[in-house]
């Protein structure tokens, strides 16, 4: 801009001299032009500051590690014969570790709209939130500028950045049917519970007799065989503590994706709950199709790298709820291991346990009543 102005001094010194050396209505007219000039083009700036309308938008709700993140901003003008250049300072902020970063982009808004995509990364995963921090409006001629204060606040895009699935390392076994009452059945495999029919089928050597459909035998005239159906557990819980460790958290956060991972392809449904750090409260996620990418952008959007699940976690509110119970964490304390105690107590326990080369696994945790795993993060 400075360059712009000494330009713009230059041919006003040049339109003097020329009104000096030159005799006429021309010369007058020149320096007429050049003094009125940065005047038209200041009310339209001014006018421009609150007829603009820009949008950031995403056609994903989350992106992989690997991926950049592609968010689009829209901008025009609402009247057709305003134009100016305009600095937008964007601010990108991982909200679950709390790095920050900013960038600088100029566009000339029209009166149709255009659309500018922009790639976003960010080195951990979390969740990403890209706004607009300010907006500084120039006038065509680029001498003067003005700062737009309205609705900036208002104008931002969050996607979740997912982390990696560690699902080659997790070895949760759920037997089918240990819930009695479980009212939710396999559409996979069958199994031996004669109040729901899985498939129907001609018989096969080796097939008992009391799985025989009698009706529908004398129906087809052959023999037709039931497959009953196969209970699965439904009410799993999963505890998930963090620390204030950027890569321990990072990698509880594989090892979740991974125990979801397993627990999808086993048509478990589980309940999550993880420790708000804006609200300092218990978030939960139970949903009947659970769905591990809608989870994670909800999840990644509330928490933060700081632990605190445990120790504002009331175990008793749980007790009978049920079947089984998946605790993952880093930096497990000894306070925690009472916690832990009571819990495997009363459900089925395992807990897996991320650690580093400052953060040795505990030898307490071997006494307890519960399956104990170990991840190097």
């Amino acid at each position: 801009m400075l360059f712009n102005r000494i330009m713009y001094f230059l041919l006003f010194f040049a339109a003097i001299i020329f009104l000096i050396f030159f005799d006429g209505y021309l010369a007058v007219f020149f320096l007429l032009l050049v003094l009125c000039m940065p005047v038209i083009s200041f009310i339209i700036m001014f006018f421009l500051r609150k007829q603009i309308v820009l949008n950031l938008s995403s056609n994903k709700q989350a992106y992989l590690k690997d991926e950049k993140a592609v968010i689009r901003l829209t901008s025009y003008t609402k009247h057709q014969f305003l134009s100016g250049k305009i600095a937008i300072r964007f601010k990108t902020t991982n909200t679950f570790t709390g790095e920050e970063s900013k960038d600088y982009i100029y566009i000339s808004p029209t009166y149709y709209p255009q659309s500018i995509d922009m790639l976003f990364s960010s080195k951990s995963c979390g969740s990403l939130l890209c706004e607009i921090d300010e907006i500084k409006i120039y006038d065509f001629l680029m001498l003067f500028s003005i700062k737009k204060k309205s609705d900036i606040n208002s104008i931002f895009c969050r996607v979740a950045i997912l982390p990696d699935a560690r699902v080659n390392t997790i070895e949760n076994e759920f037997q089918s049917g240990i819930e009695d009452e479980s009212l939710e059945y396999s559409k996979r495999v069958s199994g031996d519970d004669p109040s729901e029919i899985f498939d129907i089928r001609e018989y096969r050597e080796g097939d008992r007799i009391r799985r025989i459909h009698r009706w529908l035998s004398e129906k087809h005239d052959t023999i037709i065989i039931k497959d009953f159906g196969e209970p699965i557990v439904s009410k799993v819980l999963i505890l998930v503590d963090f620390s204030d460790s950027i890569r321990l958290s990072e990698t509880t956060l594989e090892v979740l994706y991974g125990v979801l991972q397993n627990l999808k392809d086993n048509e478990i449904k589980p309940v999550v709950k993880w420790f708000n750090s804006n609200n300092k409260n218990i978030n939960e996620y139970s949903e009947n199709d659970f769905d591990i990418q809608s989870f994670f952008t909800v999840m990644l959007e509330s928490s933060g790298c700081c632990s605190g699940l445990i120790y504002n976690y009331n175990i008793s509110e749980d007790f009978g709820k049920y079947s089984s119970v998946i605790y993952m964490g880093s930096k497990i304390s000894k306070d925690s291991i009472a916690a832990l105690y009571e819990l495997s107590n009363s459900v089925s326990t395992t807990v897996y346990e991320i650690c580093d080369m400052q953060n040795q696994p505990l030898k307490e945790l071997r006494s307890l009543p519960v399956k104990s795993y170990v991840f190097n993060a």
